[in-house]
């Protein structure tokens, strides 16, 4: 009653994972060489990122997120992710730039898989993802606690949802992005121009 029956299910989690693994390595290998030559360290403010730092800081003192005037953007969701990092390798403005770091690599990454999500093939999904990762607004904004590249960050990643909605057609996938836009939103207010899929149509 078997015969001739074979369960892919596992080899093709595997492979899809491996595929996005794929994606990831390349970009992480541009960031790391940017460190290399550029070294994030450095106890000093970026643009307008100390009011930024301070809100963190803030937070860590005293326990909850308090708006500061000077702040124009939501931060409430940055602020925390930077406490985050400061609640494990100590407050510093380095260690809130790697934070910044870590979400420029997530973003890069989620271009380069929608790229391969819009039928690109691995390798020019990866140069999407590289040529956005080594745009040099993007590629400065990176070394700061700004709130432009958690901005770009969850909307790609809100975008990356949306496209596989109209792909595969899961609702899921709708909840997904829009919660991604919702923490988007979160960072900086300029995500709440996001619309969800159905609303487009």
């Amino acid at each position: 009653m078997f015969k001739g029956y074979t369960h892919t299910f596992p080899q093709i989690k595997l492979r899809d994972y491996s595929a996005q693994i794929s994606l990831l390595l390349p970009i992480l290998a541009i960031f790391l060489l940017t460190i290399m030559l550029v070294s994030p360290q450095g106890e000093f403010a970026l643009n307008d990122d100390w009011i930024h730092a301070k809100a963190v800081q803030r937070l860590l003192e005293e326990g909850y997120y308090r708006g500061h005037p000077y702040v124009a953007a939501t931060l409430v969701a940055q602020a925390y992710w930077g406490a985050l990092f400061c609640k494990l390798f100590g407050f510093s403005f380095t260690t809130l730039r790697i934070s910044t770091l870590v979400l420029a690599v997530i973003g890069a990454w989620a271009v380069a898989w929608s790229g391969q999500a819009m039928g690109l093939r691995r390798s020019l999904a990866v140069l999407c993802g590289i040529l956005y990762a080594i745009n040099p607004i993007l590629l400065s904004l990176s070394y700061s606690f700004m709130t432009d590249i958690p901005f770009l960050t969850l909307s790609a990643l809100s975008g990356l949802c949306f496209l596989h909605f109209f792909r595969y057609n899961k609702t899921r996938f709708i909840t997904l992005g829009s919660s991604f836009a919702v923490v988007g939103f979160l960072f900086a207010n300029s995500l709440l121009l996001y619309l969800s899929p159905s609303q487009l149509h």
